[in-house]
This record gives C-alpha cells, structure tokens and sequence, in this order.
C-alpha cells in the first residue's frame, strides 16, 4: 500500500522548531541498541514495583513468569491464599482504570490539538494521505487477512467486532489498546473462551502481537524515505519489514510508544536512508500526526490479540462454541456479563453467558488395536 499510495513522494513543507525538538527528545528516548541494552533495558526489572510504575510490559511479563513459578512451588493452601489475594488486587487495579478511561479522552484531544497546532499546516495534505493509507492497510488486514483466519476458525469478523465494539470505542477516545485490557480479558471468557487461555493470550499479545504497530511502523518508515527523496529496493523494504516485525515487540505500552520505537527501529537500521539528520527531520514531520495514527495502530492490536485468543481456545479445544455464537449473535447480553464480571459478582448458572468454560476432567478411555 505504502509501494502504491506513496503518500510521502512529492512531500514539500519543513517541520517548525518545536518539532524538531521532540524529535531531538524522542531519538534520545530511543537510546542505544543491540541484543544485551534491549535484554539489560527492557525485559530484566529493576525492582518488583518499577515496571507497574512505568508500565512497562515485557518487564512485568518477566515478573508474572517469575512469580507464577514461585507460586507453584508452595504448597496447595498457601498457593490458593496467594491467588486469591491476586484476583481481589486484580479487581481494585481494573476498577481504578476503568473510572480513569471514561475521562482519558479528554487528555487525548488536548493531546492531539497540541501536536498538530505546533507541526503547522504547509502540508497536511501529505500527512492526510499518509493517515488515510495507513488506516486503509489496517482496514484491509482486518477484514482480510484476520477475516480469513476467524473464518477458517468458524466465526465472522464483522461479528466479532461488533461484539466487542465497547472496547473499541474506548481504544478511540484513549488512543491506547492498555485502557480495554481488563474489559477485553473479561469479555472473551464469558464469550466462551477459557480464563487459562484468555490469561495466556492476551497479556502475551499485548507484547507479542502487535499488528498494527509494525504497519504503523514499516508505514512510518517508507514515508520517511518518500519524503526524503529515495528509493527504496522491494528487497531492501523487506529488510526493513523482518526488522520492524522485531522491534514492534514490547512497544505496546502508553500512547506515544509506538513513536519512541519507530526512532528505535530507524536507528537500527541505518544506512543511507536512515541517517540520524533524515530521522530527526521525519520524527518531527511524523509527529504532529502520531495521535490520530496511534488510533488505528491500537484498533489493530486489539482486533488481532481477540481473534488470536479466539482462535487459540479453539485450537485447545477450550471454546465453548455454543456461546460464542450466543454471544456474536447478542452482544448486548454478553456487554451485561462482562459488566457483572468486573464487579466481581457472582454469575447466575442459568444464564447462558454465567458461569465459565471448563475443562473436561473427566479420564479418557483408552482403546487398544483390536480391543
């Protein structure tokens, strides 16, 4: 699309002082690269407290796994006392952020009128086309290529958004997929999927299986080198991909992240089309827009960690079919069970979204050749 589009060729127009210097900000945000500062940087915690603080995901992944193990090596009645006092911390922390999220877009408008007051107007029109491709691919993934992969599983794309179309209206108003966590972890078991799959899927997706983050990413980057004058080789544009696909990880944290890691990549990438003038001068083009685009990105993200979890429960054999058909066709039904859910109370059996999947316990009979 980006090849097609080329929404940075023809691009006329220099970024204000302002806007160089976020730019300036945002490559020393960036720091320096390679396997051992990312490793030392981003996935081992200095403290237990930090990463929450920070927000930092693939940080408190690190500490969730380390704790897990911890866990499970205490005896029966401890572990269960442990846990239990996990899932009342779990309820007051999502409590907290859903009170917060229905006042986070506030701070994203001021946020977005901030940015494109100090990037000007002398050419927004490129910058438009750049929006409009960039959402165009996002689209053209979700009911592409997600579409396909949520009919091989044996539901319906349109359906499933609709379903959890809350969320996605939140993720517009926040400009970040972290805001629907809790509702997004809530809405998917009572839709039918199991808690132990919807607990590995999603937390792992938000670090992992960052969709719109690396079209975000690799969008960003071509327009850098269309705006700049160059040309880029389909083999060197593959490069750049594998790259982003790499770099996209873990960069699913606030608002603004996906910026940060954008720098990050085009760093590490080098070259002639990435010296460190041609990165400051695209960051401050690009980031007069990067709100508005942080949008689709996060749509993305989420879209594609839910179809994931979907499709992995299925995969498991631990999706109730049934209810997920239940809930595609009344989402309004299951909007109410994921409200109950998150207060913490208890579900009513007779409800066809109460209760949650469980697994079959029960042994297997073995059948022998011949028997």
């Amino acid at each position: 699309m980006g090849n097609i589009v080329a929404p940075g060729s023809g691009f006329e127009g220099e970024p204000d002082d302002a806007a160089r210097a976020t730019a300036e900000e945002e490559i020393g945000e960036a720091g320096e690269q390679g396997l051992v500062p990312f490793i030392t940087d981003n996935v081992l915690p200095g403290s237990f407290v930090q990463p929450f603080v920070e927000n930092e995901i693939l940080r408190i992944l690190m500490l969730g796994i380390l704790t897990a193990a911890a866990i499970s090596f205490l005896a029966d009645a401890e572990r269960k006392q442990v846990v239990g006092v996990f899932e009342v911390l779990s309820r007051i922390i999502f409590g907290v952020i859903r009170i917060v999220m229905w006042v986070a877009p506030l701070g994203a408008f001021g946020g977005m009128a901030y940015t494109v007051a100090v990037f000007g107007s002398a050419s927004l029109s490129s910058l438009g086309l750049l929006m409009v491709t960039f959402w165009g691919t996002c689209a053209l993934f979700v009911f592409g290529i997600l579409g396909l992969v949520a009919r091989i599983s044996g539901f319906n794309i349109i359906r499933f958004i609709r379903m959890i179309r809350d969320e996605l209206l939140i993720i517009v108003g926040t400009s970040s997929s972290e805001t629907v966590l809790p509702r997004l972890l809530a809405k998917l078991e009572v839709a039918g999927a199991s808690r132990q799959s919807v607990g590995m899927v999603i937390p792992t997706g938000y670090s992992f299986n960052l969709d719109g983050t690396c079209i975000y990413l690799t969008m960003g980057a071509l327009f850098i080198v269309q705006a700049t004058g160059q040309d880029m080789a389909i083999g060197e544009q593959i490069a750049l991909a594998g790259l982003m696909i790499l770099t996209s990880k873990g960069a699913a944290g606030i608002t603004g992240a996906g910026l940060v890691t954008l720098v990050a990549s085009l760093q590490a990438f080098g070259g002639t089309f990435f010296t460190a003038e041609s990165i400051a001068v695209g960051i401050a083009l690009v980031v007069g827009i990067d709100r508005i685009m942080s949008e689709g990105r996060a749509l993305t993200n989420c879209i594609g960690n839910g179809v994931a979890t979907m499709v992995v429960a299925k995969w498991v054999g631990e999706r109730d079919d049934d209810r997920f058909q239940a809930a595609l066709r009344d989402p309004e039904m299951v909007e109410a069970a994921t409200e109950r859910a998150l207060r913490g109370e208890s579900r009513d059996d007779g409800d066809r979204f109460g209760g949650r999947f469980e697994r079959d316990s029960r042994p297997k009979k073995l059948v022998l050749p011949g028997g």
